[in-house]
C-alpha cells in the first residue's frame, strides 16, 4: 500500500505576506514539483492561494464574493485525493485556515501521513498599523484610529489558533515563523519559506519584480478617512483620494500611529500570550519582536490641526472643480473649515 503524502499547510497569519508568498508558490509550482512538492490545483483562485479550498472544507461563509465557483465538500475532497495520490509531499496555502483548526474533518486530517502547519506572526503594533493603512486605502475605515487597548480586535492574539492546532497535530507540528525582513533568512521571505521545506537554495526559483507598497503620511491616511465618509460620487471620492495622497505638510513620511503609551499598553496586554509562543516554539533567548523606534510624533493627536484647511488650500490649488462638486453633495464640517 502507497504510504499517504506529508502535508505542509501555510495556515496565515494574514497581513504577513501571505499574498506574496501565494504568488511565488504558484509561479513557482513546476520547479516546486521537481523538488518534491506538489502545490496542487485543486481549490485555487486567481491569486495563487487555496481559498476556494479553505472555505468549502472549513464551511466559511463567503456569500459576498463571487471569487469561487460553488462546489461541494465531497467532490473537492474526491478532486484533492486524486490530485495528490502521486506525490510525497503537499503544500497548501490559505490564511483562511488560520482560525479554523475546529472546522477541519477527519476526512480530511486522514489522507496525509503527517500535517504540519506553517504561521507567520507579526508585530502587533505593526499588524494593527498595517491594517488600518489597508482599510483606510479601500475605502472601508471612516472611524479614527484605534487610541485604546480595548479597540483591538481578537484576531490579534496568536494563541488561539496555535493551542487549537496544537491540541490537533502537536506542538512539534506547528511552524511558527516571525515576519519581518529581520527575521527572514537572508531578509527575503521566499528564501525564509522555502527554508521551512528543506530547500536551501532559492537560485532556481522565479523571483516576482518588487511592488513598491507607499507607506501614505499620518495627514494624508487621517483625510482620506474623512473622505471615505462622504456622501459623494464615486469619481469624486477617488479624485480627492488621489490629491489627498499627495499631500502633506511635513517633511518626511516616518511616523507611528500608535503612541508609544499604547505600544506599552498592547505588549503588556499580550505579554502571558507571548510567553506561551517563546516557551513552544522559540529558542529561550529569543526576544519575540525587537521593539521598534518610536517616532517623536506618535498617534493621531500629533496631528496639526491646521492640515485640514491646508489640505483645501492644497486641493483648491490643484483641481477646483472637484471641491465645488463636492460642496453639493454633503456639509463635512472640519475643524478649521468646511471642505464640502
Amino acid at each position: 500500500m502507497k504510504t499517504k503524502p506529508k502535508l505542509y499547510l501555510h495556515a496565515g497569519c494574514g497581513k504577513t505576506g501571505t499574498t506574496a508568498i501565494q504568488g511565488f508558490l504558484y509561479d513557482n509550482r513546476n520547479i516546486l514539483l521537481n523538488k518534491g512538492f506538489l502545490y496542487p490545483k485543486t481549490g485555487l483562485v486567481e491569486d495563487g492561494s487555496h481559498h476556494q479550498l479553505a472555505t468549502i472544507l472549513c464551511d466559511i461563509d463567503m456569500r459576498n464574493t463571487n471569487k469561487f465557483k460553488i462546489i461541494s465538500k465531497e467532490s473537492i475532497l474526491e478532486e484533492l485525493a486524486q490530485e495528490i495520490k502521486e506525490h510525497e509531499s503537499v503544500l497548501i496555502s490559505s490564511e483562511l485556515f488560520a482560525q479554523q483548526w475546529s472546522k477541519l474533518s477527519d476526512f480530511f486530517i486522514n489522507m496525509w501521513s503527517e500535517i504540519y502547519v506553517i504561521f507567520y506572526i507579526r508585530d502587533r503594533c505593526d499588524l494593527a498599523e498595517s491594517l488600518y493603512n489597508q482599510w483606510v486605502k479601500e475605502s472601508i475605515e471612516t472611524c479614527p484610529y484605534i487610541d485604546e487597548i480595548h479597540d483591538i480586535p481578537k484576531y490579534y492574539n496568536y494563541t488561539d489558533f496555535l493551542k487549537g492546532y496544537s491540541r490537533l497535530f502537536g506542538t512539534d507540528h506547528i511552524i511558527v515563523k516571525r515576519y519581518g525582513s529581520l527575521y527572514f533568512k537572508n531578509g527575503s521571505i521566499y528564501d525564509d519559506f522555502l527554508s521551512i521545506l528543506g530547500i536551501l537554495s532559492i537560485s532556481d526559483f522565479k523571483i516576482p519584480d518588487k511592488k513598491e507598497n507607499i507607506k501614505l503620511s499620518l495627514e494624508s491616511l487621517e483625510i482620506i478617512r474623512l473622505i471615505n465618509s462622504l456622501n459623494i460620487s464615486k469619481k469624486t471620492r477617488e479624485r480627492l483620494k488621489y490629491y489627498a495622497k499627495i499631500f502633506t505638510t511635513q517633511p518626511t513620511y516616518s511616523f507611528n500611529l500608535i503612541s508609544e503609551n499604547l505600544r506599552n499598553e498592547i505588549d503588556e496586554y499580550f505579554a502571558e500570550e507571548d510567553e506561551f509562543i517563546l516557551n513552544n516554539f522559540f529558542a529561550s533567548n529569543v526576544c519575540l519582536f525587537e521593539k521598534s523606534k518610536i517616532e517623536e510624533n506618535s498617534g493621531r493627536e500629533s496631528l496639526n490641526k491646521h492640515i485640514y484647511s491646508s489640505y483645501i488650500d492644497f486641493l483648491y490649488a490643484k483641481d477646483k472643480n472637484t471641491i465645488l462638486e463636492s460642496v453639493s453633495y454633503t456639509h463635512l464640517t472640519l475643524p478649521t473649515k468646511r471642505i464640502v
